[in-house]
């Protein structure tokens, strides 16, 4: 079946184990596809941060394109990544919605947008915790995740 199709789901695993699957019937409807990088490698990632940054305790939402670019810049540096080019999508916020039972539920925006980056992998166990955990806030929403489009 087709990846998008009712039949078939797609998990993305992300792991530094090795990735042997023992179990013939799953490795028969698995693909288990991985990249090889190394410090100094380049590669396309892909995803979608948080708008939102902290100063003195308060937190204020990012709009100015040069803003954008120093906010995800910070982030990636931070994780072992120096950036060769960024492309930004249009404003994605993210609707959550918090409480639960006799309290009253609130829905609020995250602002967030997705990004396209070319990087440049400057510490390699940095970019693997990235990888793992994500970067940047909101994290625990999914924000900062992101995947690795192809090796440059």
């Amino acid at each position: 079946p087709h990846p998008e199709s009712a039949d078939h789901s797609v998990i993305e695993v992300r792991t530094a184990a090795s990735t042997e699957i023992k179990n013939e019937d799953a490795k028969a409807s698995m693909t288990v596809a991985s990249i090889d990088l190394n410090e100094g490698d380049f590669a396309i990632i892909r995803g979608r941060v948080a708008c939102v940054k902290r100063d003195h305790g308060r937190e204020y939402r990012i709009h100015k394109p040069n803003d954008l670019n120093d906010h995800i810049e910070r982030l990636l540096l931070a994780r072992g990544m120096k950036s060769a080019d960024i492309t930004w999508g249009e404003e994605d916020p993210l609707q959550v919605q918090s409480g639960k039972g006799r309290r009253k539920i609130q829905k609020f925006l995250i602002p967030a947008r997705t990004f396209l980056a070319t990087i440049k992998i400057t510490d390699l166990s940095l970019f693997e915790a990235a990888y793992l955990e994500g970067i940047g806030r909101k994290k625990s929403f999914g924000l900062g995740m992101f995947s690795i489009v192809t090796s440059v």
